[in-house]
């Protein structure tokens, strides 16, 4: 079945759909390790989540569902499962089995809770990866379908590939440019979701208010840890660094990244 028809120019959609591929998935990678600590023992895994969901998307390029319009959906629930394991993380450490820090070849720093603590079972560790794994993945579906088909549009696979690169590379020093300014995740998925929707309204269709309530909820999770709102006496003082996320809790004097 051929790819449908898009408003615009096919060259400019490919370049523009490839710079936001990257940019979310930079996101993404920066955002998911910072919050579930698990993420950060394994640092390729955000990254393999992210090509698997936007290859499974190009592979459904001639495919007549809209997979993009379920983006926001994924990106909000993503984002609140990395929060909960946040506000979790004392219980879900107990019950996660880190490798067997018991007995451990490698060494998790953070991982040896679960055995400190005498607890009825645990459950392993590869069910937390597989579950953020998953979302990730699917959150990069939609946008890899829609540069599938944006590549089918281009006649020539040489300029299609270069300006796949060219996109790609201004995705990259976009978000560089961020992490420079030591922009939040707030300003990180607000630029997400604004993308995800100009391709939602490339058809000159209006995306439902279901849709932009998704965004909406996304943006606000990611607002939560940005270090943007009113901070209390208790509450960590968080700043994003070009590298890390730095939490300054004041009562304590203390620093953790």
């Amino acid at each position: 079945m051929a790819t449908p028809p898009s408003p615009g120019r096919p060259g400019l959609d490919l370049f523009l759909v490839s710079g936001l591929v990257l940019f979310l998935e930079l996101a993404c990678i920066r955002w998911f390790p910072a919050h579930v600590l698990y993420l950060t023992f394994f640092t390729n895994a955000v990254l393999l989540a992210a090509f698997v969901g936007m290859s499974v998307g190009c592979l459904l390029a001639d495919r007549p569902a809209r997979l993009l319009k379920h983006t926001p959906l994924f990106l909000c629930l993503a984002l609140a499962a990395g929060l909960l394991t946040v506000q979790l993380r004392s219980q879900v450490e107990r019950y996660v089995n880190v490798a067997d820090q018991a007995n451990p070849e490698v060494v998790f720093f953070g991982g040896e809770v679960s055995v400190l603590q005498q607890v009825e079972f645990r459950f392993p560790l590869e069910i937390v990866l597989g579950v953020f794994f998953v979302l990730i993945a699917l959150v990069m579906v939609g946008p890899g379908q829609e540069m599938g088909r944006a590549f089918n549009r281009v006649p020539h696979r040489g300029r299609a590939y270069a300006l796949n690169l060219l996109g790609s590379l201004a995705g990259i020093l976009l978000f560089a440019a961020g992490s420079t300014f030591q922009l939040p995740p707030v300003v990180w998925f607000g630029l997400c979701a604004l993308g995800l929707i100009v391709f939602l309204t490339r058809d000159g269709v209006r995306p439902s208010v279901l849709t932009h309530a998704y965004l909406a909820v996304a943006v606000a999770l990611s607002l939560f840890t940005s270090g943007v709102l009113p901070i209390g006496d208790k509450q960590p003082a968080t700043i994003w660094s070009p590298y890390y996320r730095i939490d300054y809790e004041r009562e304590k004097k203390s620093i953790s990244t």
